[in-house]
Order: C-alpha cells, then structure tokens, then sequence
C-alpha cells in the first residue's frame, strides 16, 4: 500500500489525465459533481465519478490537525460544489475561513455570488421571527430549535432531565405570550421575561385587548398562570437551575452587535442558497467567543429547516451546508436531517479531526457515541486522512471490515536431551479472517506539502463498489494547488 501512495503522489498531475469510469456527466440524481481519483497497481490513474447521489447523504471528512483534510478534499469538493453553481451556508470555526472560502469562490469564478455575514455588517436574520412567519409555524417548533440551540453550549453535560421539560414549559410560554401579544418574535424579549418578573403584564395586556379567538384566549389564560402563579413563586433553585441553562444562549445573542443580527429585522434568508447565494457566517468562536458558535447553528438550523421546507423540488437546485471543525456545531439532529435532506437537495460537508472530540461535543462518551453513530450512518460518503487518533482509525478499519486473508507461520522444536538429534521446525500459511486495513496504515497516507508534491492522500469509502479494486473503498488523492 505504501508504493502504490507513492505512485499517486509522483503520477498525479490533474483530472485532466487518466481514465473515467463513466462516459456522460448524467442528468438528474445521476449528475456528476466530480470524480476521485486513484490507480492501480501499475500507477495507471482511475477516474471514480460522484454524482449528486452520493453527494445528498452527505460527507464526512476525518483528519489530525495538518493532514490536508481541508486544503486535499476539502477543497476539492468545495471547489466542485461551487463550479456546479450551488449556494450554500459555511460556518466559520477559525478566523481565517470567511477569507479562505472567499477566495475558492473567486477561483470558481463564483466571487460574486458570496455574501459575508459578519457582526458589523449590513446583513440581519431574526431566525425567530423569521419561523414564526412560515406555513404552518407554531410555537412547539420554535421552542424545539430553541432547545437545539443549546446543545453545543452544555457538550458532555448533556441530558434530558428535569431542567429541560421546565425550559421547555418557560420558552413555550414566553413565545407564546410574545405571538399573542401581536409583538415580533426575539430573543432579548424571552430573556427579559426570564429576568424582569413584571416583564410579562404589558405584554399580556396587548393580547388581551386583540381580536383572539377562543382557543387563543385559552392559551392567553395558560400564560397568564405561568408567569403570574407557577414563574412567580417557583423557588429561587429551582428558577437558577432553568437560567442556567437557558441565559448561555439568550444573553450572548441579545447583546451587542449579535443582538442587531439576531433580534431587528431581516436582510437575507436560508432560501437565498437556493438561488446560488454562498453564505459565509464570519462569526468564529476565536474572535466571538460562544456568541459566534450560537450564530453558526442558529444559521445551521434555519438552514436545515428551510431546505426539509421545500421536500422534493430540491433536485434541481441541491445547495450545501460547510462546517470544518464540525463538533462545534453538531446537535442531535443533524443525523435525521441528512437521512430526510436528500429529496429536498440539501448536501451537508463536515469536517473533524477525530471522532472522540464528536462524541464529547453530541452529550459524552456513552450518548455522544450513540448520536454521532447515527450521523456517521446516514453519510454515505466518508474520506479518512491521516491520523494517529485510535477511536477514529479503530471506526475506520472496522467500517471497512474483514476478509480472509493468507497469513505466513513459522515453528521452531527444540529438543534439549542427551544424545538426541538436536530439534526440528517448519513454515506454512493459513487463512484467517482479518482486517482489510491496520490502524497503523493511516499514519503512512500523504498529508500534502512540498514534499509530496502538494498531494494529500486519503481513505474514500462510499457504501458502493469502487474501482480498480471493486471494494467499498479504494485510495484515492487530492491536489492542494490547482
């Protein structure tokens, strides 16, 4: 395996040379988006084609930190996503992204089609009001994405418990008593209610004299209850246990300039991708601190909604969701939305360096595992760069699986008596059923550079027959540089 890495490296000159596999770029799910490629034993470079059917299910890319995994296939897939004329919303982890996929746009010919959202910029979402005025909205939705809202700021200490149906009883009274009362729909008006005890009178003093029908009037009377019994004389523990959980949230978004994006009006939507528009959330934690995170997955989940919102019409115009250091930005239903998004065209690319780092970020060892199981699942197409993180090469190899594979043995007898003719011994081979690929071999792949000819080299696995070796995965590389 090491010689034929470095046959790739030293033959890989560009997609404009070696074979395809197919002969028509296809139309439909059947489209190409771009072709892997790989060699055979001989170094002759083979085209594997990817086509919108493998892309919908969504990618995972795995990499230690300097493998290549973003400037190898993740640039790759970016560029190829971007030259197929899709829009798309990118999170920002690092401070350096916006400019980076700022310039793989231009390099696509596609410069114009980004918008930045930055916090000193022009561009606004109230992603609450903004739910609250599609078909069919209710209050349970909202107070849902709310909820997963939260998820990235608790990590490990995740957990269904008590605290959270109580969040869940606050929230669905503040939304609806902020939707009664006619009022738009933000965040800092949820944690004033949360804060100022007499917060709640004015608003249900506006709904009150609203034209409401009868079952609105019940819900009026429900709210009333709430914050006027049940709000005002909950013990105080019990009360600091709710805004802890819910002001990690509320407070960074409603103040500043995160409250100017979030909480006035709207300049742009996740709809927007539909049409082409590249969305760059250029909010990374390093320089906004948990702010920028809560502003990448409000975005993540407006995003996620809005493309389920439009179910099958998204064929013809699939747009993507980017994230490189996805554990930042991963909540428990990102797995249910890759299996549903395919009909409705939305792609999503995550990024991560190892699957421990997941585990922690989706509720800890035993429920993170579970979680980021299912989303690995769902993603039919997975690319592993070099690592020397054990969980995530042990997940690897494991995925690949097993054959029967022929193993030398040698024996030795010694005979130590007196007078005897010394001792005897022997070789043979067996087959045993054994892994494909050992941990080790992901520490030899290329991860880019001068000294490998700016080539990263990679683990693809797609869930189909790959050429040349008609295997489930193949090695496979990428250029850094055009």
């Amino acid at each position: 395996m090491i010689a034929l890495i470095k046959k790739i490296i030293a033959f890989l000159a560009g997609p404009s040379e070696g074979k395809s596999s197919v002969s028509s770029p296809g139309t439909g799910l059947e489209r190409k988006i771009m072709d892997f490629w790989t060699a055979d034993d001989r170094g002759n470079k083979i085209a594997i084609p990817w086509t919108l059917r493998d892309a919908l299910p969504g990618v995972f890319i795995f990499g230690k930190p300097g493998s290549g995994k973003t400037s190898g296939p993740g640039r790759t897939i970016a560029q190829a996503l971007l030259k197929e004329g899709m829009g798309g919303v990118v999170l920002c982890a690092k401070t350096s992204e916006a400019d980076e996929w700022t310039g793989w746009a231009n390099e696509a010919g596609r410069g114009g089609d980004v918008v930045r959202v930055t916090a000193d910029g022009v561009h606004r979402f109230n992603v609450l009001d903004y739910e609250n005025k599609q078909s069919g909205a209710s209050t349970i939705s909202i107070v849902a994405m709310l909820m997963l809202l939260s998820e990235p700021t608790r990590g490990a200490d995740r957990k269904e418990d008590e605290w959270h149906g109580m969040c869940v009883t606050l929230l669905t009274n503040a939304i609806d008593l902020i939707r009664l009362a006619g009022e738009t729909i933000k965040l800092e008006t949820i944690l004033l209610l949360i804060q100022d005890p007499k917060a709640w009178r004015p608003l249900e003093e506006l709904a009150s004299v609203r034209e409401l029908t009868e079952s609105q009037r019940k819900d009026l009377a429900i709210c009333a209850h709430y914050w006027g019994d049940e709000w005002e004389t909950m013990p105080e523990k019990i009360k600091a246990s709710i805004k802890a959980t819910l002001n990690p949230i509320l407070s960074p978004l409603s103040r500043g300039d995160l409250r100017e994006l979030f909480s006035t009006n709207t300049t742009i939507t996740p709809e927007a991708t539909f049409d082409g528009t590249i969305i760059i959330i250029d909010l990374p934690e390093k320089s906004h601190d948990i702010g920028g995170k809560l502003a990448a997955v409000f975005w993540k989940l407006a995003w996620q909604r809005a493309v389920l919102r439009r179910g099958n019409a998204g064929e013809e115009k699939p747009t993507f969701m980017w994230a490189d250091e996805f554990q930042n930005f991963a909540t428990s239903k990102d797995a249910k939305f890759c299996l549903e998004s395919r009909s409705a065209g939305g792609i999503s690319v995550m990024l991560t360096q190892a699957i421990p780092g997941l585990w922690s970020a989706m509720g800890g060892r035993d429920k993170g595992q579970a979680a980021a199981d299912l989303l690995f699942g769902s993603c039919s197409t997975k690319i592993f760069c070099q690592n020397d993180d054990r969980e995530t090469n042990k997940y690897a190899k494991e995925l690949i699986g097993r054959r029967l594979q022929m193993r030398e043995n040698q024996s030795t007898n010694y005979n130590f008596n007196q007078g005897s003719g010394g001792g005897g011994g022997g070789r043979g081979a067996s087959e045993q059923m054994d892994f494909i690929i050992e941990d080790n071999y992901f520490l030899s792949l290329a991860c880019g550079g001068p000294k490998n000819n700016s080539v990263v080299t990679a683990l693809l696995y797609t869930g189909n027959v790959l050429a040349p070796n008609s295997e489930m995965f193949t090695l496979t590389a990428f250029k850094q540089k055009n």
